[in-house]
């Protein structure tokens, strides 16, 4: 899934120039973004018995996004641990501190529709985070726990855009996000506690996400002076 994130974002891209002028346009912008995220890890024992371990947390994200079209965006950035991890099923410890500094970067097709005053855009697209640095609890991270900080999200969501001239406007994305690669490696769930001491097995996991960000953009070329000027 990793290799196939890259792949995608690299070739996106490698077309980069060919975008640019073929339209003769492009846009770009920073802003920053909260994200609230949930990880449901569930394994069995030998008996039958089903366990869960839910985390939540949140993060501020510093972003920067590229439209190479009106259709389809670039986005990458990074994020920072905000406040402590929540585990809302624990017997003995309900939260935990964290300090983790995580990467990302994302592809989007989205389809605007509105005047020279905004517009929505309804989008789909995958967003990578991955392990940077940081420790929980302290402690410095697993190779499964890493992997459990790096998810990969299909995404589903709009960009609101807010124009403030021909050339300027402000972007408030929201994104959805369903994780791909919630699935850990075998040895994760083998080492996990069971009622009757069996090496735990792999039942079900997901994660998802929600993301809101305020972003300020500029335009370079015709496109964003067609959006402006209520002409799609």
């Amino acid at each position: 899934m990793k290799k196939l994130a890259a792949a995608l974002v690299f070739a996106a891209f490698s077309g980069l120039s060919c975008a640019y002028s073929a339209e003769g346009t492009f846009a770009f912008g920073i802003g920053t973004s909260y994200r609230f995220f949930s990880d449901d890890q569930q394994w069995k024992d030998s008996s039958g018995n089903i366990y869960e371990q839910r985390m939540t947390g949140s993060s501020l994200g510093t972003n920067l996004f590229v439209d190479l079209t009106r259709f389809f965006s670039l986005t990458g950035g990074v994020r920072f641990a905000l406040g402590q991890l929540n585990f809302p099923d624990a017997y003995n410890v309900n939260s935990e501190s964290w300090n983790l500094i995580q990467y990302e970067f994302g592809a989007e097709f989205k389809v605007p529709v509105g005047n020279r005053y905004f517009s929505f855009s309804p989008k789909i697209g995958i967003d990578y985070t991955g392990y940077l640095s940081g420790q929980v609890a302290g402690s410095g991270l697993t190779s499964d726990e890493q992997n459990e900080f790096s998810p990969l999200y299909l995404i589903l969501g709009t960009n609101i855009d807010i124009f403030v001239d021909e050339h300027s406007f402000f972007r408030i994305p929201i994104n959805f996000g369903v994780s791909l690669n919630s699935q850990l490696s075998n040895s994760y769930y083998n080492s996990a506690y069971t009622l009757d001491g069996s090496p735990g097995t792999y039942y079900q996991s997901y994660n998802s996400s929600f993301t809101i960000g305020f972003e300020y953009g500029y335009t370079i070329g015709e496109v964003h002076q067609r959006r402006y000027w209520g002409i799609y």
